[in-house]
């Protein structure tokens, strides 16, 4: 096997990865990526609080990324509006 792509523009460890559908999500320090996978671009970063990403999920239907953070929480953000419901 070979690398076919490296994406960068995190600012620490990615931590945290996770694929639905088309996209790829990255989690690390204070952010997640959103990436799609057919042109490996970057097609937004979601900034969060709260330190390192540790985990991921996705909710394809209402659009949430849950994210569990260093700071003992789960969050959970609107992909299209970059704000977070609960944290």
């Amino acid at each position: 096997m070979s690398v076919i792509a490296q994406l960068k523009g995190h600012n620490h460890w990615v931590r945290a990865l996770v694929v639905s559908g088309d996209r790829l999500y990255s989690g690390s320090y204070n952010m997640i990526m959103i990436w799609e996978l057919d042109s490996f671009t970057c097609l937004r970063t979601v900034t969060c609080q709260g330190g390192s990403v540790y985990s991921l999920a996705v909710d394809t239907v209402g659009h949430h990324l849950i994210s569990g953070v260093y700071e003992n929480r789960i969050d959970v953000t609107d992909e299209n509006k970059n704000f977070f419901f609960v944290s």
